[in-house]
């Protein structure tokens, strides 16, 4: 057993030595030596053996006396150090069921930032954080990290895949705690063939809104009216007449806050026209929410719902509350089609979460840009305060990316600059040949208004990239061409390539089946329904697991659904990245985020 571990410190030793770290075996082969480098603490040692301070201090007693530069610290390996440099995946707490990688240590460069060394060996940045918590407020040249090993984690994540079996809570019914979450993965994703022969139950709770439609379309009646109606005089006695009549109006308007939703249910019905033409079975069973809660219930309550294969909608996050417990004890697959409000994936095994929160296309817009833009000059663009934009959470996220911290002056990577009247001071920090990328912390159409005005300008001299948000083409008061010019760049779920097959089949088979133009709400309700469906013709009812293998033509959207927790339900991945082209044109450059793409 001696000789075991003794090979082991020795594999660690060789892997330290490369690194250029200060590790070395011990003769006895219980522990490691390591020598306290300048700047390192207990604390920051005791979190790269990944032990406990306590663990440290009793095998360094002396440590009392305090801490100092080139003194050798025994780290022993009977706790979890031991099961980390055995490269052991079993558990170490039973109770935690806490598992380990193996490790390798890794001496930062210059430059290097926590997504650059992440990339290298194939982690995300997360994964160097769990061991390496001093990291987070940013890595100096220099600085020794541990490295999981990439295979290691891979195993320990099936592994704790595999050991998701487990209840499901429910506050409601006891039968729901013998409900036992899917392990998706271990059946085969093969299409069923029974899957053609069943007919589905799909529920569709949208807000009509109907109420106020039928309201706004009524015409109260008056005597005089009556009087002159020689129909209704003749169908009887004017005692009979209710006493406030009324008429339909001849030119019936809808409900403005009912339209988006008609477009969306209108997508829908394309949706299940063309399932139906492919020989798929379908009840389609819609009902209006009316954004009331008491309908909700009523609904449950009444059975309605019962027996659903699929639910789409309800669309607003407070009416999705109150059908949690239904579909979870029911396994009825829960699709929120259009907000990106609420958590309830975190704990709900069918539920679908198809537009991404805010704080994800932040995220992944700052891993885009550390990656694709690596070289570039970037320049964040103060007009106003916009301490707490979405445009101020980028800057904070590209900066760690890039494993920049504090404002610099001068040439360099990394700028701040204010927009005063005059921007000649800005020219000081643009170079004419790397890309300089703009980012306006700013939530403010004026003010963004003001800056691009002034990126414009510079656009004549200089490479200019503008990195905003998928809001920035709402603004009506920037001149479309401006954005082109500056080639405006962001990620959204969305984008409408009108130079599609798929797009223009779409376009010509809604203007022939409803007399007008679909907007952005009947391509979602399309590709919504459309996904989903096929996913129930082609894999059967049980279909959650095999979506990631799922291939169908959208209109808007690239559906790309990852399973947000072993217990928890489902978040879209899906991203375009659009890009407008000086030559007028706006394309989506790719899709990020889609898993299993070869």
């Amino acid at each position: 057993m001696k000789y075991v571990v003794l090979v082991a410190v020795i594999v660690v030793f060789a892997a330290a030595s490369n690194a250029q770290t200060e590790m070395s075996a011990v003769a006895d082969g219980t522990g490691l030596l390591h020598k306290v480098q300048q700047g390192e603490t207990i604390f920051s040692i005791s979190k790269k053996y990944v032990i406990e301070q306590k663990e440290l201090l009793r095998a360094n007693p002396e440590l009392v006396m305090g801490l100092r530069t080139g003194q050798e610290l025994r780290i022993p390996l009977e706790g979890r150090a031991g099961e980390r440099i055995k490269g052991s995946v079993t558990p170490v707490n039973p109770d935690r069921q806490e598992r380990l990688p193996s490790f390798e240590t890794y001496k930062a460069g210059r430059g290097e930032s926590l997504y650059s060394i992440a990339k290298r060996f194939g982690i995300e940045v997360e994964d160097i954080l769990k061991y390496n918590p001093e990291a987070r407020d940013g890595i100096r040249r220099g600085q020794i990290l541990m490295i999981p090993d990439r295979d290691d984690l891979a195993a320990i994540r099936v592994q704790e895949q595999e050991e998701a079996v487990q209840p499901v809570p429910g506050p409601q019914d006891p039968a729901v705690d013998s409900l036992i979450v899917e392990q998706d993965m271990k059946r085969p994703c093969e299409p069923d063939p029974r899957a053609s022969t069943e007919t589905y139950r799909i529920g569709l709770l949208l807000d009509f809104y109907l109420p106020a439609n039928d309201t706004m379309n009524k015409v109260r009646v008056t005597m005089d009216e009556l009087t002159r109606d020689s129909l209704l005089l003749d169908r009887g006695s004017m005692d009979r007449l209710t006493p406030d009549p009324f008429r339909k109006r001849d030119d019936v308007t809808v409900y403005s806050r009912s339209e988006n939703f008609i477009h969306f249910y209108e997508g829908v019905l394309l949706a299940t026209d063309s399932m139906q033409r492919a020989g798929m079975n379908i009840q389609l069973h819609v009902y209006d929410t009316n954004q009331k809660q008491y309908v909700v219930d009523s609904l449950v309550r009444s059975g309605s719902l019962d027996g659903l294969d699929l639910m789409i909608g309800p669309t607003f996050p407070e009416l999705q509350r109150r059908l949690t417990d239904f579909t979870l004890k029911n396994r009825i697959p829960m699709i929120s089609p259009l907000s990106s409000s609420g958590n309830f994936e975190a704990h709900h095994p069918w539920y679908f979460k198809v537009n991404p929160d805010r704080q994800y296309l932040i995220d992944k817009t700052a891993d885009y840009l550390a990656e694709a833009y690596s070289d570039a000059n970037f320049i964040v663009l103060r007009v106003g305060a916009g301490g707490n934009s979405p445009e101020a959470e980028l800057v904070k996220l590209v900066r760690e990316r890039l494993g920049h911290f504090g404002p610099s002056s001068g040439h360099g990577r990394f700028h701040e600059y204010r927009l005063s009247s005059d921007a000649e001071g800005l020219k000081a920090f643009l170079f004419e040949d790397r890309e300089n990328v703009f980012i306006i912390p700013s939530e403010t159409e004026a003010q963004i208004s003001v800056a691009v005005t002034t990126l414009n300008a510079l656009a004549e001299t200089y490479p200019v990239t503008l990195v905003g948000l998928s809001n920035y083409n709402r603004y009506r008061s920037i001149q479309t061409e401006y954005f082109h010019r500056t080639k405006l760049t962001y990620l959204t779920p969305y984008f409408v390539d009108y130079r599609s097959p798929e797009v223009n089949r779409f376009i010509r088979k809604f203007r022939h089946q409803f007399a007008a133009e679909p907007n952005q709400y009947s391509f979602q309700g399309y590709d919504v329904a459309f996904y989903f469906m096929s996913a129930l013709f082609r894999y059967g009812k049980d279909f959650t697991g095999c979506l990631p293998m799922l291939r169908v033509s959208l209109t808007q959207s690239e559906l790309a659904f990852d399973r947000v927790s072993p217990d928890g339900g489902y978040r879209n991945s899906g991203l375009f990245i659009v890009h407008y082209e000086p030559g007028f044109e706006i394309s989506a450059k790719g899709v990020v985020e889609r898993p299993f793409d070869d």
